[in-house]
């Protein structure tokens, strides 16, 4: 570096230190706090992450020598709950897709190669949703490419209507769903934002009236 470009450099520093003697030193004191403050939050993060961590592992124990077996569904468990705080914190809130279908039963052969292809010691229910020919029910691969998740709640018989009729009771929006319009009832106040829309309209009375419970 040139020498009068170096003397500049220690002369505009002199400047700004003779000229503002408290500057450099209140800069100091928050750069301090800052990494007072980061060391803190790393510190309570790791704290917190740490007891989940072994909330789960005690989990894992429990139920080995409660029953003898390895149970590694805790991971789902954990997994859910994140994104479901997840979802709380941005302020998106949960959601409800609903699928009515038949159960079906495959030849042997056929469910051994399917069965194997994922994990054969899974719980394995075919089930074969009820097709209306648009949207994410227009085929098979459409409501497999717009559901949300592999993993869901299966009860017996065709509850949807139902099902809808309590979400929207709880302020949840369905964004899918096969239930054939003749049995899907809603509040009458729902009309009111979106009559000729009932999909956008569920999600903006949701959000208008907010969580039923807080």
């Amino acid at each position: 570096m040139p020498a009068e470009v170096a003397g500049e450099i220690r002369t505009d520093r002199s400047e700004t230190r003779a000229g503002e003697p408290g500057k450099g030193r209140a800069a100091h004191y928050v750069a301090a706090a800052m990494s007072f403050g980061l060391a803190v939050q790393v510190v309570v993060t790791g704290l917190a992450a740490g007891a989940a961590y072994g909330l789960v592992g005690m989990g894992f124990t429990l139920v080995y020598r409660l029953s003898g077996a390895l149970q590694l569904a805790h991971g789902d468990l954990v997994s859910g709950a994140t994104f479901v705080v997840l979802a709380l914190v941005a302020g998106t809130g949960p959601v409800l897709q609903i699928a009515e279908g038949w159960t079906v039963d495959l030849p042997e052969a056929v469910h051994r190669t399917l069965d194997e292809r994922t994990n054969p010691t899974w719980p394995t229910t075919w089930f074969v949703p009820n097709l209306t020919g648009a949207g994410p029910f227009a085929d098979v691969y459409s409501v497999m490419n717009n559901w949300g998740a592999n993993h869901g709640a299966i009860s017996y018989g065709h509850v949807g209507g139902d099902l809808i009729s309590l979400a929207a009771t709880l302020r949840i929006p369905v964004d899918m769903h096969n239930v054939p319009e003749e049995r899907v009832f809603r509040p009458s106040s729902w009309s009111r934002f979106g009559a000729l829309e009932p999909q956008a309209a569920d999600y903006r009375a949701c959000a208008t009236y907010g969580p039923l419970y807080r």
